[in-house]
């Protein structure tokens, strides 16, 4: 067995006994529960602790008037003001819903996951909403650090190191706004777990919940689906990983017929010829003076980060299909329209999203080195899927 550290974590090496590993998962998510709960301390004490202010709501689509709800004025407020709308009433088909109407109902619906476990946790009790959402991102996140010790249990990577993945910093919006993202993350990490131990009916409806909860996890799905083919291409169970597309799709089909709209699954506001809505932005930015100049720094940092990660995919130890997945997702990032890159807090998270992005250009070292050695604050994607990619080394330990 392996000596434990001297803070009492044992070393997270393949000899380590069930126990072990356990006692380093809790250890893990206990610490990523404390320090995220202390953000959330700080914001709520600032706030006179009222935990609407995460909801971070709008009177462009709430109501001032909205029973208990902060409401910031000349605002259209983030995300989180839906899904709090969904959490109150996930079945209203009302235009307006716990002081919240929405700007496009599918797009909104079609993320129900997180905001429907609320309401289910909570019972229906509106007053407890708020206080539910910041909850369940909290346990997302300390599940994250466990789930990530776990995966990494064959490899020589100490569990501590563990804990850089529950603490990149771009989830520290999704707790201030009350997003879907550590919910996501967590799926695909119980998924991962799932298809390391060859269970793949049990991750394909993992993966299925967690395209539920935001769609960017369906690029995992198709990394394990490449994976799972290429390494036994006449099984017929691989195809049970095409279960989350069709849920996903399926969903979003539905929610077309209830709200009676025209089934659009892709807009030009969604995508655009490849740099275009970049550049756009750019120069939009370039003549907005100092903020501008941040954004463009921020902008720059994201084709750096692209263009060493694809510099680096020959010699990465990544296997083909976190590489196709990969390259597939910069692609997605690089054909958003401009609603993508107007605001830096959107285009610095969401390539973090995808459980394949950026994964083949950290992993050009030895399988004892730890995950996070080249990790930068701002590397999102890198920062959370190296775990991901380390796990997969092993090709036998997929499907």
């Amino acid at each position: 067995m392996a000596k434990p550290y001297k803070g009492g974590l044992p070393d997270n090496t393949p000899v380590n006994t069930a126990t072990d590993v356990r006692r380093s998962a809790a250890a893990v998510a206990l610490a990523a529960f404390l320090l995220y709960g202390t953000f959330v301390f700080v914001q709520l004490r600032r706030h006179d602790f009222n935990p609407t202010i995460f909801v971070t709501a709008g009177d462009e689509f709430t109501d001032r008037t909205a029973p208990g709800l902060l409401v910031a004025p000349n605002s259209s407020g983030y995300d989180g003001q839906f899904y709090y709308r969904i959490a109150c009433d996930p079945f209203s088909r009302q235009p307006v819903a716990a002081g919240v109407h929405f700007d496009y109902p599918v797009y909104r619906l079609q993320r129900i996951g997180y905001p429907f476990l609320v309401w289910m946790l909570t019972l229906g009790n509106r007053a407890a909403v708020p206080w539910m959402m910041i909850f369940v991102n909290l346990l997302s996140l300390a599940g994250i650090g466990a789930a990530a010790v776990i995966t990494t249990r064959e490899l020589r990577v100490p569990a501590w190191s563990c804990l850089a993945l529950a603490l990149y910093p771009g989830f520290l919006l999704s707790v201030s706004r009350d997003l879907v993202e550590p919910l996501e993350v967590l799926l695909m990490m119980i998924a991962l777990v799932l298809l390391m131990r060859q269970r793949l009916v049990l991750a394909a409806c993992v993966l299925a919940l967690a395209a539920l909860t935001k769609e960017t996890s369906l690029l995992f799905a198709l990394g394990a689906l490449v994976a799972a083919i290429a390494t036994m291409p006449r099984r017929r169970m691989n195809f049970v990983l095409l279960v989350p597309f069709s849920v996903h799709f399926g969903w979003k089909v539905l929610l077309f017929r209830l709200w009676h709209l025209p089934m659009t699954f892709v807009t030009g506001e969604h995508f655009m010829l490849p740099f275009r809505g970049f550049l756009v932005r750019a120069r939009e930015a370039a003549s907005t003076g100092a903020a501008g100049r941040v954004v463009l720094i921020e902008m720059a940092a994201v084709v750096v980060f692209g263009i060493i990660a694809l510099l680096a995919l020959r010699s990465s130890l990544a296997p083909n299909a976190i590489k196709a997945s990969w390259l597939l997702y910069a692609a997605l990032v690089f054909l958003l329209g401009t609603e993508f890159w107007w605001e830096d807090w959107a285009f610095l998270a969401s390539p973090s999203n995808s459980p394949s992005s950026a994964a083949s250009s950290r992993l050009r070292r030895p399988v004892g080195a730890s995950p996070r050695s080249r990790c930068s604050p701002r590397d999102g994607s890198l920062w959370r899927v190296t775990f991901f990619s380390t796990a997969a080394e092993k090709r036998d330990a997929l499907p």
